[in-house]
């Protein structure tokens, strides 16, 4: 039986085809993961330059006749049309900014020049010489590849040589794919208009945009809209009578594909828990509220009730000073007075060597090659901190933080020396007693850019049986919540927990290869601003949080909560997105060489260097672990915007920071996002308590972690380093057996 389908499929003309083909490859071109097309972003702008051009150079000539119909027929072969056209191709792009658009002229200034050299003229021009297709195309190609060569010659003497099959293939295949695009787009051209060249290029760059960057429906849609556009202006300047022109509309599924996919991809993120009676994150909301208010009604009122406090918890004394410590932290309504573990069991593996045997360690630990700790020494007299390295003159602002916050203490503390870490990265892995047959040992071992996983949890075994749990009771209840299927926090403690999470050996960038990680092993009582769980550095505040302006929070450039954009932010460094997103790197760097910078820059869309207060004016704001802890942790905490944490590093202030109530915690593989995001942001109960919590934080963060509240932690930690130090002190077999 005859079937006319076919025979309109077989009599495609050969243009019609052609320009299908161009218009396929140079999306293809786009897409590959070698391309670096964001650098064009005014390209859609060559379609009404080459009108213009068409109309100089061969003024008695009609190209085209777009359509019957007055609007379409101004937009598609006008030059005013055209422009309009271009310009909503190049707002609908993703992220597009007027700096990248400025420099993106000098390309498409350079191919403009290119398509009006091959355009047929009956004007002679004085600028441009006339190219003909049949007989120039030859030289011109081979004159590029010659360029080509001889810049592929300077890439790899500038950024190395990567291995053959990182090169060769994704090159071959954007060789292909550009070099198809330019043949059919050439077989096109020399029998239409050279401003379908123009327009090709255009559709290529707004049908290869990526809807999954986009911050909302519209931005998403945008694109979508602009490749019809974009293909109704290639359709029209087709002449009429080619046969199998309706055909191309086909090409309208490279953008609505994943657009269609996005919003799916949205759908399915969404867990059937938004239609619950209570979601699982208002649930953890309100059971970390409940143990936020025992905590805070559990501390001690008295003097002699903190005393007791401290007895049961850790089975021993409170150390000398600790009177003067508690009358100061009750007379500045410190809101915590007991839960100060994080200290205790800081300094408890050093209990058991003497006071002497403490500062022999902390002298030799200070005298080895490369091991960058700095040795501080604090006078009791006049409250100064001195802090000394073998070879480096700045300390990080490590010796200002003590003064800042000790400097008019004297006479009260006693003399106490130190050691600080000088990175970012943890230090101190202390070995179980059964294999340290001298425990005033220490190996120090550089693990910079190679796996550290594997060393950081060596003890893992011996550790389960030997550390103490230091998870609250109310913690281990809250496990229970059913959190449908969502990978959400449910008990802090088991999500840092190394020992019980293998995972993150290979979603870590702290395990993976950091810049930096000098891992020493020994019993070295070593201050350092976080760690992880198998870890045992002291922890202290980082100066970052007090110290350095950058990370200071500024009031003035706070806006209030109903102000703030309706979506999630984060901007920083190299150390998964649907809309609602603002999520970019400003700066990648750190790489061991500059090829995979390079890499990285090309396939991840990074926007310049952000103001240090623009994540103050979105209502989410995600925060994670540089090379070691966040250092805007608290700005964004104090803002009044809600935090997403995501951390693997334990830190100074857990003992008084409640997640879910305070902020989010994130686990590391972030596969609970789309759906926090989704409920804090779109449903009515989670816009509610997305502002409870972060002003919940916002207001115990002024309360509870204001200069003075760090103040009163450094105090209590050097009154137990002063006992741990204490040369009279003998080693005790066993101690801290409380009832904490």
């Amino acid at each position: 039986m005859h079937n006319p389908r076919c025979d309109s499929i077989a009599t495609i003309d050969p243009i019609v085809g052609a320009a299908g083909a161009a218009a396929l490859c140079a999306v293809l071109a786009q897409r590959l993961p070698t391309s670096q097309s964001g650098e064009i972003a005014s390209e859609p702008a060559l379609t009404p330059l080459l009108l213009v051009a068409e109309k100089q150079l061969q003024p008695e000539l009609r190209t085209w006749r777009p359509s019957d119909t007055p609007a379409l027929s101004y937009l598609f072969g006008t030059v005013s049309g055209t422009a309009i056209v271009a310009l909503f191709a190049i707002l609908a792009l993703p992220g597009w900014r007027l700096s990248e658009l400025a420099l993106s002229i000098f390309p498409v200034a350079a191919l403009f020049m290119v398509y009006v050299a091959f355009i047929p003229r009956t004007v002679e021009s004085r600028f441009l010489p006339y190219l003909d297709v049949d007989e120039d195309i030859v030289q011109v190609s081979n004159r590029v590849v010659v360029i080509l060569v001889a810049a592929l010659g300077v890439e790899l003497m500038a950024f190395g040589v990567p291995r053959i099959i990182d090169l060769a293939i994704p090159m071959l295949l954007l060789g292909l794919a550009k070099a198809s695009a330019w043949y059919f787009t050439f077989q096109t051209a020399r029998h239409t208009s050279w401003c379908i060249a123009g327009a090709i290029r255009g559709f290529a760059m707004v049908a290869s945009s990526n809807p999954f960057i986009q911050l909302s429906a519209t931005q998403a849609i945008a694109p979508v809209l602009a490749s019809i556009l974009a293909l109704g202006q290639l359709m029209a300047i087709l002449p009429k009578q080619l046969k199998g022109g309706p055909v191309l509309w086909a090409l309208i599924l490279i953008p609505l594909v994943p657009y269609l996919a996005n919003c799916l991809a949205i759908r399915v993120a969404r867990s059937w828990a938004v239609g619950l009676q209570e979601h699982p994150v208002g649930i953890l909301i309100r059971n970390a509220q409940a143990d936020f208010e025992q905590l805070l009604q559990r501390q001690s009122k008295t003097y002699t009730a903190a005393v007791h406090e401290y007895q049961r918890r850790y089975g021993v004394e409170p150390p000398p000073g600790f009177e003067a410590w508690y009358e100061f932290a009750a007379a500045n309504q410190s809101p915590i007075i007991d839960d100060f573990d994080t200290i205790y069991y800081s300094v408890l593996p050093f209990w058991s060597l003497s006071g002497r045997e403490v500062l022999q360690i902390i002298d030799d630990a200070h005298n080895t090659p490369d091991i960058d700790l700095w040795l501080c020494s604090f006078s009791g007299d006049t409250a100064e901190t001195r802090c000394t390295h073998p070879r480096r003159n700045s300390d990080r602002h490590i010796s200002d933080l003590f003064n800042t916050l000790l400097g008019d203490v004297r006479g009260v503390l006693p003399d106490v020396r130190f050691l600080v870490n000088h990175l970012d990265e943890p230090r101190v892995l202390v070995p179980p007693a059964s294999q340290q047959a001298d425990k005033r040992k220490l190996t120090v071992s550089d693990l910079s850019e190679q796996p550290t996983w594997k060393a950081v949890t060596k003890h893992c075994g011996l550790q389960a049986q030997q550390l103490r749990d230091l998870s609250p009771q109310t913690e281990e209840q809250r496990a229970a919540v059913d959190t449908h299927g969502l990978p959400l926090v449910t008990n802090r403690s088991t999500a840092l927990n190394l020992c019980q999470h293998p995972e993150y050996a290979a979603t870590h960038g702290l395990f993976q290869a950091p810049p930096s990680f000098r891992l020493i092993e020994g019993r070295v009582p070593v201050l350092s601003p976080g760690r992880p769980s198998t870890m045992s550095d002291i922890l202290f505040p980082s100066p970052a949080y007090l110290v350095e302006p950058e990370f200071r929070y500024n009031a003035t450039a706070d806006i209030p909560w109903s102000q703030k954009s309706n979506h999630l932010y984060w901007t920083g460094s190299t150390t998964g997105a649907v809309r609602l997103y603002e999520v970019f790197p400003t700066r990648i760097f750190q790489c061991a060489h500059p090829l995979p910078c390079r890499e990285q820059a090309a396939h991840f869309r990074s926007v310049p260097w952000q103001d240090r207060d623009a994540a103050l004016h979105a209502k989410l704001v995600f925060d994670l672990d540089g090379n070691g802890i966040s250092g805007r942790f608290y700005k964004l905490l104090a803002s009044g915007s809600l935090v997403l944490k995501q951390t693997l590093l334990r830190e100074w202030h857990d003992d008084r920071l409640v997640p879910w109530a305070h902020y989010v915690p994130i686990s590391v593989d972030m596969g609970e996002v789309p759906e926090v995001v989704h409920w804090f942001l779109e449903s009515e109960k989670g816009r509610e308590k997305a502002r409870e919590v972060a002003e919940g934080g916002k207001e115990w963060f002024a309360r509870a972690m204001r200069e003075v509240d760090v103040k009163i932690y450094v105090w209590r930690l050097l009154l137990e380093l002063a006992r741990v130090v204490d040369e009279g002190r003998e080693a005790l077999a066993k101690v801290g057996e409380g009832d904490g």
